[in-house]
């Protein structure tokens, strides 16, 4: 694995309308309760979250992913009240062909959906992938039955890559995924019309 740069777990990225901050321990019964919430682990191919132990232990290895520099866990908080309304993961793929690949996952709470937050802070998280890890890929996956996640990624102007049949299991159940990508190169030409309009 090539040298990766590690940031401070103090890393703050600012939106609109939220901060966001390393994921922590502290948020465990947020994201656990999130995480009960019909389709949501199966949406995410996350494991272990029945219980806010095994969320705490996630949560630990996002922080551990963390301080190695390999996984950034951002929890978006809402400006006006420190309420945790998203989460977005970036995790590095070092058996990618490609030099500094890495691979976006996004949550929102399930009392705020539908108002934008995913894309608002995964936007923000791409900025800081492009221009402070030196990325130069973006991969996500979005089960084929999720369409929220899949229209967070036509709204982030990924490009849709394959339909993968094996995408992740929960459990016993493997999840059909469709997969996408965004090149910096392609960010780049988008952040430069968006920022000349």
């Amino acid at each position: 694995m090539p040298d990766l740069p590690v940031m401070p777990l103090e890393t703050r990225l600012e939106t609109e309308r939220c901060y966001l901050r390393a994921l922590r321990l502290s948020d465990a019964p947020t994201v656990h309760y999130a995480a009960q919430a019909p389709g949501f682990k199966e949406g995410l191919g996350w494991q272990n979250v029945a219980t806010l132990k095994g969320v705490q232990a996630r949560i630990a290895r996002d922080v551990a992913g963390w301080q190695q520099g390999n996984r950034y866990a951002f929890a978006a908080e809402r400006k006006q009240d420190a309420h945790l309304v998203s989460g977005v993961m970036l995790s590095y793929l070092p058996d990618e062909p490609e030099p500094s690949s890495w691979l976006l996952a996004y949550w929102t709470h399930p009392e705020h959906q539908r108002q934008g937050y995913a894309v608002e802070a995964a936007r923000a998280v791409l900025t800081f992938a492009f221009t402070r890890l030196n990325a130069t890929v973006i991969w996500a996956g979005s089960a084929v039955f999720n369409t929220a996640s899949r229209k967070v990624l036509e709204k982030l102007e990924f490009t849709w890559s394959q339909r993968n049949p094996s995408g992740y299991s929960v459990g016993d159940k493997v999840t059909e995924t469709d997969e996408f990508f965004l090149r910096r190169d392609a960010w780049e030409k988008r952040e430069h019309t968006r920022n000349h309009t």
